[in-house]
């Protein structure tokens, strides 16, 4: 290999090595990441997301996304007597109609599935309405852990996308 070869090979190793760093740096710099003690778990969310005051009792986190179309709340709660994992969109449905915050409350799928570590969990897709006028879509989260139920529910005035679903998939069990 001449001289010029491995200039040109350095070059363009040095480029694809920034290229890819451009690309993956945002991405880790942009990670929020939300730590509990007890039962000790995270879930990951990007800078976007600001900080709300927690309305709900169960409530240990709340953000709203910065173009107020879409929220969420990590919620640690004990667990209901009787309550099935597989019967947490029934519950929460209840709850949220109860409080007066939703009506007319549909679960659209409800589905085993496991959180990042593997655990068992349960996912929720659901529409109600809010305010008797607003149609939201709230995708739910739910495991059980150390005697509590551990759900991620995020609502969006639209379809549940790739940013919301990452969110929700993202409670990691320690």
């Amino acid at each position: 290999m001449n001289k010029v070869s491995r200039i040109l090979l350095v070059v363009f190793f040095m480029a694809a090595t920034f290229m890819v760093g451009a690309m993956v740096l945002p991405t880790l710099a942009s990670a929020a990441e939300y730590v509990n003690a007890s039962p000790a778990f995270t879930v990951t969310y990007g800078d976007e997301w600001k900080s709300k005051p927690t309305t709900g009792e169960a409530d240990v986190l709340t953000r709203n996304h910065t173009d107020a179309s879409r929220g969420f709340s990590i919620s640690v709660a004990d667990i209901p007597e009787g309550l099935k994992l597989e019967g947490h969109a029934k519950s929460y449905g209840e709850g949220l109609v109860a409080s007066g915050i939703g009506s007319e409350f549909e679960i659209i799928s409800n589905e085993a599935t496991k959180t990042k570590d593997g655990s068992p969990a349960y996912f929720a897709e659901t529409e109600w309405m809010y305010g008797g006028s607003t149609l939201i879509t709230t995708g739910i989260m739910s495991a059980f852990k150390g005697g509590k139920w551990i759900y991620v529910h995020l609502w969006t005035l639209g379809a549940l996308e790739d940013e919301e679903m990452d969110i929700l998939n993202s409670l990691n069990f320690k």
